[in-house]
């Protein structure tokens, strides 16, 4: 009972402190989807017991199909309406069109490539990988940035040893299909 009275003592003093502060405090909580269930319960259940301290914002963002799944079972079975009592205001980000992707993609490509002395590009090997490698596994703006961080740093190191198109292939290849990469990797004799 010292405990819970201890406990409850110390929150009251913090909720009188907070409801004296003059701004607002924000906490984003990222890459809840990215947990595993035990874990999303657990942000869950911790968010819940302190979300009405006064002055206090959290910005959860996730995706809530996924989220929705690992809560099923804290609620009746529905893991939405366990998220609707906890998220007070939602705000959904509609998916980006990929054809917006795949321009922000390319320059950005065009970028890197003018950056290097050799501007040399097979425009139809280029064309090959672009339609089997790049759109089928570029889809999110999240893809463009890992890729292109992943593939510049490469690039500037061996841009004159290497061909363009293929580095970047093998690059998507790396970040988003490890499982052919490193088969690939270990197989390139047969290739």
């Amino acid at each position: 009972i010292n405990e819970k009275n201890n406990l409850q003592e110390v929150k009251c003093r913090l909720v009188k402190k907070l409801s004296e502060y003059k701004s607002k405090i924000v906490i984003v909580i990222d890459d809840i989807d990215r947990l595993s269930n035990d874990k999303i319960k657990l942000i869950f259940q911790l968010i819940n017991s302190i979300a009405n301290f006064p002055n206090i914002i959290y910005v959860l963002p996730m995706d809530k199909e996924i989220v929705a799944e690992a809560l099923k079972d804290m609620h009746k079975g529905d893991g939405n309406e366990f998220l609707e009592k906890i998220i007070n205001v939602p705000f959904v980000v509609p998916y980006a069109n990929k054809s917006k992707i795949q321009n922000i993609l390319l320059d950005m490509l065009n970028e890197i490539q003018e950056s290097q002395k050799n501007h040399n590009l097979n425009l139809d090997h280029w064309k090959y990988v672009y339609k089997y490698i790049v759109e089928p596994n570029i889809n999110t703006l999240r893809d463009v940035k890992r890729i292109l961080n992943v593939f510049q740093f490469y690039y500037s190191s061996v841009s004159d040893e290497v061909d363009f198109s293929d580095l970047f292939a093998i690059t998507i290849l790396q970040i988003t299909k490890p499982n052919i990469y490193y088969w690939i990797l270990k197989n390139k004799m047969l290739l």
